[in-house]
């Protein structure tokens, strides 16, 4: 922790020292599920040795009961006891060198270690020949792993670490190196072995460069091809690393659009429920309106039974019409009938033509238009307003144009055809035409029965019948209006 810059000044009072300036890059160790052996290779002084020692120190300090420098949720296994090789083991006065003295320490590990020891083992296999070092290090590490120790060594045999790579619980790791930069970046990556790096330090330190040039030449082919090989892993995983960051990128933006496309769907889901809801609604009200209607109408003509009157085919006309007609409104009540009396302007709903009432009765009105009177329900009339006073003027109704009076019912459904019918001779009559014209064709002659029972009824309507072959023939009435 006294590497940290912000905490320089401990550093001075507990150890005499400055320390460096530099921000401490943190280091960051997840093994693998199974794993309990890390191999770290790498270049030199790209800090192997310090991960080594903040392992070793961080365990001790969880230990003891300090408070670890670590991320929250990281955890460290229970040890019984720490094993570590750091530093050179050289005694003159035990007449040791440093290879004797690494070995003697090995021989004291092995025979103590076990799954619950915590084992830190700096330059493993070297001090000796390099042969040799490989094939005692990769026997050493083959124990460890077969104790289930949990280890940690650092070793710049490549040969080693490619022995790691078919041994079950073990791991290699490396130290970054910034090819651009040429310098390590201190951050602890698994997954592959790293290069020593040797021939490239020793460029940097100023070593000549025609020493430089013959030690390549000596150098065996069999190293050339695997620092070779590992430069090409180490491009490979750069790639894959990239691509799994784009391909982090693109399933996050996919998520999103995914979320995006289930909370539309969601309130599609709910607009439609709405929707349904409100049809439903708005068909049982037009249901209870439809009763209503016909209960009132039911209930008049059973009155004029009882009273002993006989509703003539006006009335009846006029009855049937406030049956039919239902608002697409909401449950609200019908508008008022406008207060008419004699001499008020009107003009029928839905038409343009002006008249004039001529009497009041009850809900019905007679309005006369020119020469023609009829009688209307009084909330069909709309008051309009008086024309500006000019020299009076005879006013009148011209006939409708030819084609106005003609209608063609083909494929009305009955009810449609009947409603339709009586609007159209009633518009004809006020309009004062003569001769009006019904095309039903022929089908089943449903639509013909329904045109016969109408003309049969209506007030204005003279006579009627089939025109001749040339004119339509059964397909078609004609009939003549009278007029008052």
């Amino acid at each position: 922790p006294l590497l940290d810059p912000a905490l320089a000044p401990l550093r001075r009072e507990a150890l005499g020292e400055e320390g460096s300036r530099r921000p401490v890059v943190p280091l960051d160790l997840d093994v693998p599920e199974g794993a309990r052996l890390l191999l770290l290779s790498g270049p030199n002084a790209g800090g192997k040795t310090v991960a080594l020692k903040t392992i070793g120190l961080t365990a001790l300090m969880a230990q003891a009961g300090i408070p670890v420098l670590a991320a929250e949720g990281s955890v460290l296994p229970a040890f019984s006891r720490i094993w570590c090789h750091i530093g050179d083991e050289q005694n003159l006065l035990s007449d040791l060198s440093t290879f004797s003295g690494a070995m003697r320490a090995t021989a004291e590990l092995l025979a103590t270690a076990d799954e619950h020891t915590l084992v830190l083992y700096d330059e493993l296999g070297s001090g000796t020949d390099p042969e040799e070092g490989a094939a005692l290090a990769a026997a050493i590490i083959e124990e460890l792993a077969g104790r289930r120790c949990w280890t940690v060594a650092t070793a710049h045999l490549t040969t080693v670490a490619a022995h790691l790579e078919h041994l079950e619980g073990a791991v290699n790791g490396a130290m970054g190196y910034d090819e651009a930069q040429g310098r390590p970046t201190y951050r602890l990556r698994l997954g592959l072995p790293g290069r020593s790096r040797g021939l490239a330090i020793a460029e940097q330190c100023g070593v000549g460069a025609e020493v430089l040039r013959r030690a390549r030449d000596m150098v065996s082919r069999g190293f050339l091809t695997i620092d070779t090989y590992l430069e090409r892993l180490q491009r490979e995983r750069e790639a894959l690393e990239a691509e799994r960051a784009g391909a982090a990128v693109e399933r996050q933006t996919l998520r999103e659009a995914r979320e995006r496309l289930e909370a539309r769907r969601e309130a599609l889901a709910g607009e439609e429920a709405r929707l349904h809801a409100r049809l439903d609604e708005e068909r049982d009200r037009l249901r209870r309106r439809s009763r209503e209607r016909l209960d009132e109408v039911l209930a008049e003509l059973r009155q004029a039974r009882e009273s002993g009157e006989l509703p003539g085919r006006k009335r009846i006309a006029s009855l049937r019409h406030r049956a039919l007609a239902l608002e697409t409104g909401g449950d609200e009540a019908p508008p008022p009938a406008p207060a008419l009396s004699a001499g008020t302007r009107v003009r029928l709903r839905g038409g343009s033509t002006t008249a004039t009432v001529r009497s009041v009765e009850g809900d019905r009105v007679e309005i006369v238009a020119g020469a023609t009177r009829l009688w209307v329900e009084a909330a069909d009339c709309v008051p309009v307003a008086p024309p500006p006073a000019e020299p009076a003027v005879e006013t009148s109704v011209g006939a409708a144009p030819a084609e106005a009076a003609e209608l063609k019912l083909l494929g009305y459904t009955r009810e449609d055809a009947r409603e339709e019918l009586i609007r159209f001779l009633d518009h004809c009559y006020l309009a004062g035409v003569r001769h009006v014209r019904v095309v039903h064709g022929h089908g089943s002659g449903a639509i013909r029965t329904v045109v016969r029972e109408v003309l049969a009824e209506h007030p204005a309507v003279a006579s009627f019948s089939h025109p001749p072959q040339a004119r339509g023939g059964t397909g078609a009435t004609e009939a003549e209006l009278e007029l008052r």
